[in-house]
């Protein structure tokens, strides 16, 4: 039987965390996968401080991989001069910023436009302000909808509704508090599509069952959401992009 187990070794470039997963392999595999993640399988002949050494020792590997990844082109989330014609992520659609003078200012979407009214004379500040109220506000409405979407389940299990708290994350959609039952989710994940931020926010609800990534936790994900790994996927390839 297959199991998942997260460590961590330290080596001279800095720290890597890594999954090892138990299966019935011949020799110890390392791979670094798109998403930046490092996996390692292993049999169980193999102790837990081995293959940390393995790891150690292919540390210049692996830290290569990541930079290559890092070097790939990336999509901004937002934009950057917040001028008329640049592209923004939302909710899956890139969408084009046009910058519109108005007495009243805010954001309102048309078709594959994002209006953004400011009034004459806004520098680039003033209109990031303007945007960033307007993704806050629409990370909570949209992620809070995702939270009532999945919580029934948890509902009847006794779990309480967690606490959300939004913020920017460099290298995770989302994380998750056990004790405090609270989940924390990247602002960046307004990027995906609705049902890829479905994926993201049971991911975290199932964590307060299974503080782990056990053959318990994704046999859970697969009884709620039959489909999960293909929206994480999609996931990847959507809003993956802007990490």
């Amino acid at each position: 039987m297959k199991t998942m187990q997260e460590r961590k070794v330290l080596t001279p470039e800095g720290e890597i965390c890594y999954t090892l997963e138990r299966k019935k392999v011949k020799n110890l595999n390392l791979r670094v996968k798109q998403d930046g993640t490092v996996h390692v399988s292993a049999n169980r002949l193999w102790t837990g401080e081995q293959v940390d050494a393995f790891v150690k020792e292919r540390y210049a590997f692996v830290f290569d991989a990541l930079q290559k990844l890092m070097q790939k082109e990336r999509l901004p989330a937002y934009p950057v001069q917040f001028e008329t014609g640049e592209g923004v992520m939302l909710m899956g659609e890139v969408l084009q910023l046009q910058v519109i003078p108005y007495s009243a200012e805010g954001i309102k979407q048309q078709g594959t436009r994002l209006c953004l009214y400011v009034k004459e004379g806004k520098n680039t500040q003033a209109r990031q302000r303007i945007f960033q109220r307007f993704w806050n506000n629409a990370c909570l409405t949209v992620f809070q909808a995702s939270l009532y979407r999945q919580y029934p389940y948890f509902n009847e299990q006794g779990i309480p509704f967690p606490e959300l708290k939004i913020r920017e994350m460099k290298s995770r959609w989302g994380s998750c508090h056990v004790k405090k039952k609270q989940i924390t989710l990247n602002k960046r994940l307004l990027c995906a599509p609705e049902e890829c931020i479905d994926y993201v926010v049971l991911h975290e609800l199932c964590h307060l069952i299974h503080p782990n990534h056990s053959p318990d936790f994704h046999g859970l994900m697969s009884r709620l959401m039959p489909d999960w790994k293909a929206r994480k996927k999609k996931l990847e390839k959507t809003a993956g992009s802007t990490l």
